[in-house]
């Protein structure tokens, strides 16, 4: 990989981002149904990333602030100018109304990136940066008002620092801040160790495009969010019990990678949430990768509306401290997988090292497209009343290997009952 072009100097250089899981109680057993040769047999209930109606950058211009001493910095700005007309772009950012990256920007940082540990540091370094900026380039650009405040977004600022002191924090982000009179978005990728065995540089590729795909599709999540949150039946994808989950369009693949080319050279990048295949029960995660074989799932069938905030509901089951239901869980293939595929049910909770608060036990370890095996959940410990929503999650897993090497996880919810 070169990406080594020189840019200093250039002005407006055209050009034209999976939750892993443990094992949980799977016993092994016959499912019901027939196997079905329709692919997928039926639709399965994925959740959809929804519009909730504010601005996307749909011709992003991205404007890099970057340290002159770092030797990598000149790869990176290489690889956003070919970011915006590859395949890549179209097959993730297209599907959301973004079009090609109009232009790449470089800007020198008069001094060094400081150890930000929060959003709101990263925001009141680059803020007096931005306004420089734009005062230096005068013109109305893309923008609407809110609550009285100007949000612009036809640019993006983008700082990428060669230091990696804050990954313990965070090694990518985006948010909005006060530059002048407009409030405009920014993005954040450090230069962090990597743990799919990437190179410091080549993890900054991956996290920076991350960045752009949900900057571009939701820059301003807190004043006017656009593709930000799931649809009301799937909420139990906005949390792990413990805490809020971001489910912009990146966010719902992360660490999903693809090799892929930008411009002509080949690159690991993360994969981003498709509306359209989640809907069509194909592979959720875009672009798919050549010769990644069947999308198999466990959907969950969930019926009942439950509390999941005080003024929201969802779909899943209510139990109090020792009750137990079964549900039936449907099995979903998107492609013929010469015999069954491998199930695993997962009590999030104990997942994410926390006390077990769920007993899932299937009734088969095992099935095929269009049968149904039955799911019995049995709530171990009383509410936490201290938890962000009205329950706990759960996750069911499906892989086409017995050692589970890559899985296709569904979510469900289990409420508490009434708030």
């Amino acid at each position: 990989m070169t990406f080594d072009r020189s840019f200093r100097g250039l002005s407006l250089v055209p050009c034209l981002l999976a939750l892993a899981g443990c094992s949980g109680g799977v016993s092994s057993g016959a499912s019901s149904g027939s196997p079905s040769s329709l692919y997928p047999a039926s639709a399965p209930d994925n959740p959809q990333v929804v519009d909730l109606g504010g601005p996307r950058i749909t011709s992003p211009k991205v404007v890099v602030f970057y340290d002159p001493s770092d030797d990598g910095a000149a790869t990176i700005v290489s690889f956003l100018m070919d970011l915006g007309a590859s395949d890549y772009w179209k097959e993730t950012a297209g599907e959301y109304g973004i079009g090609p990256i109009t232009s790449v920007e470089p800007v020198p940082l008069p001094s060094p990136f400081p150890t930000a540990t929060s959003s709101a540091e990263v925001a009141a370094f680059l803020a007096p940066l931005a306004t420089s900026y734009l005062a230096s380039a005068p013109g109305a650009g893309a923008s609407t008002i809110v609550d009285g405040t100007e949000l612009r977004f036809d640019t993006l600022f983008a700082v990428i620092p060669p230091t990696a002191a804050a990954c313990s924090t965070f090694d990518g982000d985006h948010g909005s801040m006060v530059a002048g009179q407009v409030t405009v978005p920014w993005v954040l990728a450090q230069r962090c160790p990597d743990s799919a065995g990437l190179t410091p540089v080549e993890h900054t590729l991956a996290i920076v495009t991350h960045e752009i795909v949900d900057a571009s599709t939701c820059p301003f999540s807190g004043a006017a969010p656009a593709f930000a949150g799931v649809d009301a039946n799937h909420l139990a994808w906005t949390t792990d019990g413990a805490q809020r989950i971001s489910t912009e369009v990146a966010h719902l693949c992360d660490s999903n990678h693809i090799e892929t080319t930008v411009g002509a050279e080949a690159v690991t990048l993360e994969r981003v949430w498709s509306n359209t295949a989640a809907a069509a029960g194909h592979n959720r995660c875009a672009p798919i990768p050549s010769g990644d074989g069947a999308e198999v799932l466990g959907v969950p069938v969930l019926t009942d509306q439950v509390p999941f905030l005080a003024s929201q509901t969802t779909l899943g089951v209510a139990l109090r401290q020792g009750e137990s239901t079964t549900i039936d869980v449907k099995l979903i293939s998107d492609a013929p997988t010469d015999g069954p595929f491998y199930l695993e049910a997962i009590d999030v909770a104990e997942s994410e090292g926390r006390p077990p608060e769920l007993t899932l036990s299937l009734d088969a370890s095992s099935g095929e497209n269009g049968e149904v095996v039955h799911l019995t959940i049995t709530r171990l410990l009383p509410p936490n009343p201290s938890a962000p929503v009205n329950g706990v999650v759960f996750r069911l897993g499906a892989s086409l290997s017995p050692s589970f090497g890559t899985v296709h996880y569904s979510r469900g919810f289990v409420s508490n009952g009434s708030p």
